[in-house]
């Protein structure tokens, strides 16, 4: 008996710990940017246009059939912001 709840626990362990990993590392992808109210921009997206409705990045990750990877949205969530409407490889939040 205390070799299963030896085996549970450290399983658990291992989980938690990857969990944890996980998300430091897809959160340290991102930046958070002061004039978009610290939105997290991924730090490898190019700006490719700056205008009065927001700015427009190309970044390779985002893509229209798949749309934005789970660890950007799971970033977009952990820094309180919402996905919103999606428009080909547009997303808007």
């Amino acid at each position: 008996m205390k070799k299963k709840i030896s085996c549970a626990l450290t399983l658990a362990a291992f989980l938690i710990g990857g969990a944890i990993i996980y998300y430091s590392i897809s959160i340290s992808l991102y930046t958070a940017t002061e004039d978009l109210n610290e939105f997290p921009v991924p730090k490898n997206a190019e700006l490719v246009q700056l205008n009065e409705q927001g700015n427009r990045y190309e970044w390779s990750r985002a893509s229209e059939e798949d749309g934005i990877p789970y660890g950007y949205a799971m970033a977009l969530k952990a820094t309180g912001w919402k996905k919103g409407k999606s428009e080909g490889a547009s997303v808007y939040t």
